[in-house]
């Protein structure tokens, strides 16, 4: 039995992920295509705009068999710990191949890169010392990640930018489905998960919280965070004091060092209260968490 698996976050889903699964099962022929997916927080630092329950079932209809939940503090890391967590979670799972999104479509060029490449450090990020696009640099961290396992990679075109706010027909980017959708846009015609995105889920709405904890809290504690590093706490702080929305607020605390990506994850860990300490004890992933499957899912 060929059993595949995908990497998503889908916030939220559109075309392009549909067109990844339809690509992965026409590559690998595979029996059964296990998705492992960022629960209700994602890469970037923010809240998913929709619940993992409705993202996991849109997964489901549109052709995976299994999708499985990546743990909170793998789905919040840089691409380094993204990745491990992602391909541990398959490995556990039993897959033979994984598919993945590339701008270069170029397996070998991401082997190479991966071979020259600093072993995984959850404090540091690969993607300030490179100018590799998105979706390579996690293909570099996959090559990483799979090196002691016999799970073999894959890659499809990239078909727009990770980032891309351009509109082609019914495909855009997550990143500008979001921003249409926070607009006020309508974006129905761009994912089938419309009706299920949530405006109150924006991190802008997490601000007043953030403010409170960056003021209340001592710096001790501060300092225990996981990502705080180097007095970043005394600069939050100072902007916190100054800034009157998360916008503004992590755009003053952007610097050389740290990118937004970076700062948005740091402060996901301040508002659920991750030190550094409880990431340190946690040992080797075990375990996998089941969100959603079909009849051929559960055979399996």
């Amino acid at each position: 039995m060929k059993v595949t698996g995908i990497v998503s976050e889908y916030n939220p889903f559109h075309y392009g992920h549909q067109y990844h699964i339809h690509k992965t099962r026409e590559l690998t022929q595979c029996d059964v295509l296990i998705n492992v997916m960022s629960g209700h927080f994602v890469q970037r630092g923010e809240a998913s705009l929709a619940y993992k329950w409705d993202r996991a079932r849109k997964g489901i209809e549109e052709g995976c068999d299994i999708v499985i939940e990546l743990p909170y503090i793998y789905a919040t890391q840089s691409a380094d710990g993204f990745a491990y967590g992602a391909i541990r979670s398959l490995q556990l799972a039993g897959v033979d191949h994984i598919v993945f999104g590339s701008e270069s479509n170029d397996l070998d060029a991401l082997k190479q890169m991966a071979e020259i490449t600093p072993a995984y450090d959850p404090s540091k990020s690969f993607a300030q010392s490179t100018q590799m696009q998105s979706n390579d640099i996690l293909g570099v961290a996959y090559m990483k990640a799979l090196k002691d396992t016999n799970i073999t990679p894959l890659c499809i075109k990239r078909t727009n930018g990770y980032h891309d706010l351009a509109v082609k027909g019914n495909i855009a980017s997550a990143t500008g489905i979001r921003q249409r959708f926070l607009q006020k846009e309508d974006v129905s015609f761009l994912t089938p998960l419309s009706e299920a995105l949530h405006a109150c889920f924006a991190m802008e709405h997490y601000y007043p919280y953030l403010q409170m904890l960056l003021f209340t809290q001592a710096k001790q504690h501060l300092e225990s965070i996981f990502l705080m590093e180097e007095g970043l706490e005394n600069r939050m702080i100072t902007c916190a004091k100054q800034c009157t929305t998360m916008k503004s607020f992590v755009d003053a605390c952007i610097s050389k060092r740290y990118t937004r990506s970076r700062i948005q994850r740091t402060i996901l860990q301040i508002l659920t209260q991750t030190t550094k300490q409880e990431v340190k004890q946690l040992s080797d992933l075990q375990h996998i968490r089941i969100l959603a499957m079909n009849e051929t899912g559960r055979a399996i």
